[in-house]
């Protein structure tokens, strides 16, 4: 799932980039269940390990379809 960035990463130096505000905007999607981000060799990268959300049924509640998660989480469709 795309999302709209509302983080600026580009024209900043790597090392101005917060790695904590990369983690924070990877974890507003919903499909995300843990991320880990970390700076990583020369020249600097920016690497994120991220574990997403399995989708194991789909649930309709009042009118709506909603996705359930390996973790028994609803997530909408």
């Amino acid at each position: 799932q795309l999302m709209e960035p509302d983080i600026k990463i580009a024209g900043r130096w790597l090392w101005d980039v917060s790695l904590q505000e990369i983690e924070d905007y990877l974890l507003k999607n919903p499909w995300v269940a843990k991320v880990s981000v970390k700076r990583e060799g020369f020249p600097i990268s920016i690497v994120a390990d991220v574990s997403e959300k399995r989708p194991v049924a789909v649930a309709e509640i009042e009118g709506s379809s909603w996705f359930v998660s390996d973790s028994g989480e609803l997530i909408q469709e």
